[in-house]
């Protein structure tokens, strides 16, 4: 059976995938302290490192008081889907602290 260090949120959040010629929409599929699966188009490549702004929200309402988590990570995996998009985990590269609070509250948001 598969260990994981942190629980995995089951949670669909917009996000902004960065590459160095473009900005990808992206949805996460799951959220951890530790990492994001992320859906979106095309597949990104295992191994590289790319930055994302993730819009936390609670049943699809933003809220005000929280701004966007800007974070970077390392691609672990990816997965393509039938339709042409993939499916891409990913681990934090380095929280600080702030950014950690933020995703900390969020994620006891949604274990509540």
């Amino acid at each position: 059976m598969e260990q994981r260090r942190d629980r995995r949120y089951e949670v669909s959040v917009t996000a902004e995938v960065f590459l160095p010629d473009r900005v990808l929409e992206a949805h996460t599929r799951n959220l951890s302290r530790s990492g994001v699966c992320f859906e979106c188009e095309p597949v990104l490549a295992e191994g590289s490192t790319v930055a994302a702004t993730l819009y936390l929200t609670v049943d699809g309402i933003e809220d005000a008081a929280t701004a966007p988590l800007k974070v970077t990570t390392h691609v672990q995996w990816t997965s393509e889907l039938d339709d042409g998009r993939a499916l891409t985990g990913a681990q934090f590269v380095s929280l600080d602290p702030a950014a950690q609070k933020i995703l900390d509250r969020f994620l006891a948001a949604l274990g509540e």
